[in-house]
């Protein structure tokens, strides 16, 4: 399985959690990019932190399955961080969250 978009291991080089892929010419590289990935083998690809439509596209575009964290609803299927959900963090969630914390309910 492949990580694209916004990858926790490279939050810092982003310079925090910021959507990614927010240009033309971006959102084409991250296409492309799946793309050789699943001609590489890979079964299943996670898009993370893209606008809506790159997700879409991106998910249009391949065979597999993607799985989307704050990249729109079009993806083959979502994730949600619970922690993120349940306000379980010291920070404020990340945006994609975009729901009221439970603990504050």
């Amino acid at each position: 399985m492949a990580h694209l978009g916004l990858t926790p291991q490279s939050v810092m080089t982003f310079g925090g959690f910021k959507v990614q892929a927010k240009t033309r010419e971006a959102a084409q590289q991250l296409q492309l990019d799946a793309k050789v990935l699943q001609d590489e083998g890979v079964f299943a690809v996670v898009i993370e932190g893209v606008p809506n439509v790159v997700g879409t596209r991106i998910t249009e575009a391949l065979e597999i399955p993607t799985i989307g964290i704050g990249a729109g609803p079009n993806t083959d299927g979502q994730v949600l961080v619970f922690h993120d959900l349940l306000g379980l963090t010291k920070t404020a969630p990340p945006s994609l969250c975009d729901s009221t914390p439970i603990s504050t309910l």
